[in-house]
């Protein structure tokens, strides 16, 4: 593959959170598509923690909902997934929780790169 070098790094960091914000949280108020973020741990959610958005861009919604219909039928049926199964979102919901009295993106940080 050669050597990844720091400005690799960040492309690709950059690029999936393209790809996230377009597909998914462009879909929520207050979504930032903002370049150096980055997304850690895993409370983020289902579109942070996969790459089901950036490999599938346009279906990726049908392809996320399949997911969830057979290896999660649970959540699936719990959660009413199939009430939602012709909106353009899956998941449905964006994880989020209160921090210091701000609502925040569950595992969003800003990443800098140090020379």
């Amino acid at each position: 593959m050669g050597e990844i070098d720091v400005p690799y790094i960040k492309k690709a960091l950059n690029f999936f959170h393209k790809q996230a914000f377009q597909y998914f949280y462009n879909e929520f108020d207050e979504a930032d598509d903002s370049d150096d973020i980055i997304w850690l741990g895993g409370g983020v959610g289902f579109a942070c923690k996969t790459i089901i958005y950036q490999l599938f861009e346009n279906e990726a919604f049908l392809v996320a909902n399949d997911i969830f219909r057979t290896e999660y039928k649970g959540i699936y049926e719990r959660h009413n997934h199939d009430k939602y199964r012709n909106v353009k979102l899956s998941p449905h919901m964006r994880k989020r929780t209160v921090y210091d009295n701000l609502l925040c993106d569950m595992g969003k940080a800003r990443i800098r790169f140090l020379n």
